[in-house]
């Protein structure tokens, strides 16, 4: 997506960092902040946030069939296109498989799935 830059949506960090991923399904309609709430509640030792746009982008790279299942959010970057604030999502379209952009305002439907990520309390073997 062409609005999809690194002004909008800037990479925190750098270098290589290990996080295990999850995705976390409503089956209802839910706001993105009752979904960021969420996340905060799940673990308390080590505590899941929502994906940024690099975890989305990796996640998608890695797993590209979970996308076909139903569309990917991550909320944890939020970018201002056409006045709108805006965060990545992962899709298919009759083209195949896309990043693009969803509003952050409103609620989600149900189909949607949510990028949460933690950091690896112990780092995986390579």
């Amino acid at each position: 997506n062409k609005n999809i830059t690194s002004d909008r949506f800037p990479i925190v960090g750098e270098g290589t960092i290990h996080f295990e991923w999850k995705l976390r399904h409503f089956g209802r309609r839910i706001s993105s902040d009752s979904v960021v709430e969420d996340a905060k509640t799940l673990d308390q030792v080590n505590p899941w946030q929502v994906g940024r746009v690099e975890h989305t982008t990796a996640f998608g790279a890695k797993y590209p069939e979970e996308q076909r299942k139903s569309p990917i959010i991550g909320l944890g970057s939020v970018g201002k296109v056409s006045g709108c604030h805006s965060v990545p999502r992962l899709d298919v379209d009759d083209d195949g498989r896309h990043l693009g952009l969803c509003r952050w305002d409103g609620d989600w439907y149900a189909l949607y799935r949510f990028l949460l990520v933690r950091m690896f309390s112990v780092p995986p073997v390579s």
